[in-house]
């Protein structure tokens, strides 16, 4: 059916998850279906009353409440759109404000080219607290910013999108998991700050031969409480990024057709622990930027020691990676 479905996956997400729905009764959607998907991903707090009083008080459209008991934002979002009945469904973080043209804004893209898997756009942040000295170097990470310079199809040697706000064709998730596509990456599961699932999606659906878009006018607003705002966090969401490496690295050097031999298993782990020295040594010796410092050797420990303890697992990956290149 044409119209929009919002998916939002919820996790202990009672602080946050009214302040979300709040900014969702401003939609505007111009005469397009649109509903609201919440999965309640196994929370023990109070996130689904608080989430039917919020959403009670103002009840626009369709709004509906599923829970998925087994963790992990990819169980989540699969079970979202199982219980999703429109053709474009929009994934929305439980601490995104998006703005009130979003519905309109997303189902306009989509219907505009229907290669497009899938379409992000940018955000901009909203601190609790003033945010560190050190935020600005790696907002990105926090999925705040532009995702790339100008509106467009997304740049093959980028090729993924944030998971903030991405908007999906369901015709493009069903094929790609149909196809036999099993996701390696869970995203964040429980308190765990894994992740990278959002740019195994991208990536497969590169291979697989769909677009990607980014619009700079599709905007929202990222909510970022005091308590993520540490270098502790900080360097455990890097540990996250760099597990998941172990995998995107195989992605990346398919989409961007590297030779074999660089993604060889003994070949990246060689390079991951020269990677690893070369960044220790670098914290040691030098006094600037310490904080980007310490955060590249984290995440370089983390990518090379996944890559280690894994070899059947990256093998396997890379089998099934490369199978999905439909490309010529």
């Amino acid at each position: 059916m044409d119209g929009v479905s919002l998916i939002i996956c919820c996790f202990n997400s009672a602080g946050r998850i009214g302040k979300t729905l709040e900014h969702l009764h401003q939609i505007k959607s111009n005469g397009i279906n649109w509903e609201i998907i919440l999965v309640d991903n196994g929370s023990s707090d109070s996130t689904v009353q608080i989430a039917k009083d919020t959403w009670n008080k103002n009840p626009i459209t369709k709004f509906t409440i599923v829970t998925e008991l087994k963790q992990g934002l990819m169980n989540a979002r699969m079970k979202g759109v199982e219980s999703a009945q429109y053709d474009i469904l929009s994934f929305i973080d439980d601490d995104n404000w998006v703005d009130e043209q979003w519905v309109s804004k997303v189902f306009s893209i989509m219907k505009s080219d229907s290669k497009i898997a899938a379409c992000g756009g940018s955000s901009i942040g909203v601190f609790e607290s003033e945010p560190p000295q050190w935020f600005h170097e790696f907002s990105r990470s926090y999925a705040v910013g532009f995702q790339q310079t100008q509106t467009g199809y997304v740049e093959i040697n980028k090729g993924n999108l944030w998971g903030a706000g991405l908007t999906v064709r369901k015709l493009a998730w069903n094929r790609l998991f149909k196809s036999g596509f099993k996701s390696m990456l869970q995203g964040r599961t429980g308190n765990a700050l894994s992740a990278g699932e959002d740019s195994e999606l991208c990536f497969s659906w590169i291979l697989s031969g769909w677009k990607l878009w980014y619009d700079e006018t599709l905007k929202l607003k990222h909510f970022i409480p005091q308590s993520r705002m540490n270098l502790d966090y900080l360097t455990r969401m890097y540990e996250g990024f760099g597990k998941a490496e172990a995998i995107l690295t195989i992605y990346r050097n398919v989409v961007n057709r590297t030779k074999k031999i660089k993604y060889s298993w003994g070949y990246r782990s060689l390079k991951a622990f020269l990677n690893l020295i070369w960044t220790f040594i670098q914290r040691i010796v030098s006094s600037h930027d310490k904080v980007k410092k310490m955060i590249d050797w984290k995440h370089n420990k983390a990518f090379a020691f996944e890559l280690i303890r894994n070899r059947k697992k990256y093998t396997k990956a890379r089998k099934q990676i490369i199978s999905l290149d439909i490309r010529h």
